[in-house]
């Protein structure tokens, strides 16, 4: 029993020490299951759109789509590879996946304060397991992306708040991964503004908005905004007036279904914001 003792506590102690390792392992242990499968059926339609636009085939011209172009110019590389490779889609798309969340996990274990090693290695195994075996069924959606680039830009604020430095090519790239995914839906947009009032309800004056993040995330945007315009002009003048019509005529019709559930999640977390703000103006300091 003693050597059983002795193994149990080494790999333990293995697992302590190594806790990037550990979330790097489950990631790969539910790709390398998750890779057997396929993707559902809209991930599947991102996909053959994706494989059409590499035929010449023009978006919201000869296909009719009223979703942003973004999730299917992210298909558009993944489709060439594949053909490359002599792969699935469905199936690389998961393993690109699996390679994302572990980028993700690595840039959150720099940025991570010196925690203790099995709260780190818990964190990060539990990280692991959010974005890429929650997601399961739903492997490649949308939120699943913007989960990914959400986790280490959660942690880069994280450290912001508390004025712990980080390198600015990382926060860099963190604000860049970070806006790619949030710039699949619109009202994505609301984590990173939640975000940014939480850290400047705790910086206060110290707060400033200009930082490598919000920098590399302003130039996805603008850049995404440009390319709209210039080369899917048709999600404009095409796509989005029928969005218009279609939203326009099931839209609200009375006052009350104006507070559907994301507005009173969103109000409810304004108030907690609020209530922590008031407690530490009046926590005493000395």
């Amino acid at each position: 029993s003693i050597p059983r003792e002795r193994s149990g506590r080494g790999v333990l102690g293995t697992m302590t020490a190594k806790p990037l390792l550990v979330a790097l392992a489950v990631v790969a242990a539910v790709v390398a299951v998750r890779a057997t499968g396929t993707v559902g059926p809209d991930v599947s339609w991102q996909l053959w759109i994706g494989h059409q636009i590499n035929g010449g085939v023009r978006l919201y011209r000869d296909i009719i789509e009223t979703n942003p172009p973004l999730w299917f110019w992210m298909a558009v590389p993944l489709e060439r590879l594949s053909a490359l490779l002599h792969v699935g889609s469905d199936h690389l798309l998961i393993i690109v996946i699996g390679c994302l969340a572990a980028l993700a996990l690595a840039a959150t274990d720099r940025i991570l304060p010196p925690i203790t090693g099995h709260r780190r290695t818990m964190l990060l195994g539990y990280s692991a397991l959010v974005l890429v075996a929650m997601p399961w069924v739903e492997a490649g959606q949308r939120e699943q992306i913007a989960l990914i680039g959400a986790l280490p830009y959660a942690a880069l604020i994280g450290a912001r708040r508390t004025g712990r430095a980080v390198p600015v090519s990382l926060a860099f790239l963190v604000g860049v991964g970070a806006g790619l995914g949030f710039a699949l839906k619109h009202y994505f947009l609301l984590v990173p503004i939640l975000l940014e009032l939480w850290l400047l309800l705790g910086r206060g004056r110290s707060w400033r908005p200009f930082r490598p993040e919000t920098i590399g995330m302003a130039a996805v945007g603008i850049a995404y905004a440009a390319v709209l315009a210039i080369w899917a002009s048709d999600y404009l003048t095409v796509a989005l007036p029928w969005i218009m019509l279609a939203y326009g005529v099931t839209g609200a019709e009375r006052l009350l279904d104006l507070f559907q559930p994301v507005v009173l999640v969103a109000l409810a977390t304004l108030a907690l914001l609020a209530a922590h703000f008031r407690s530490l103006r009046t926590e005493p300091t000395g």
